[in-house]
């Protein structure tokens, strides 16, 4: 063939691109609750609405109505039966489970 040319092969690598889709939990509003029933507001990224949440470090705390805003907002129903002390709140999504942020309990 006139006018082509070649020249020596080159070795390349092709790399896929990965992304990190679990959710982080960057704020948990109000952080400080008494007894009784209270709606929290969760800030972070990559929620999604399949999301769950939990609060974990010694029970007392159940969790309803949890609801998708956003990928940056999740709200819920916390209920606090009887209990003080430090417990860690996270979200978990398809992709993993967040980072945990703590709440206070007070009687």
């Amino acid at each position: 063939m006139q006018g082509v040319t070649t020249s020596n092969a080159a070795p390349f690598t092709i790399v896929r691109a990965t992304f990190d889709t679990r959710p982080t939990l960057t704020r948990v509003s109000p952080n400080e609750i008494g007894p009784g029933a209270h709606a929290v507001t969760l800030t972070g990224t990559n929620f999604t609405a399949l999301a769950t949440v939990q609060v974990t470090g010694g029970g007392a705390v159940t969790v309803s109505d949890v609801a998708y805003v956003s990928p940056t907002e999740l709200r819920a129903t916390f209920t606090v039966a009887g209990a003080s002390g430090r417990r860690d709140v996270t979200v978990t999504t398809g992709a993993g489970v967040s980072n945990p942020v703590p709440i206070f309990l007070f009687q």
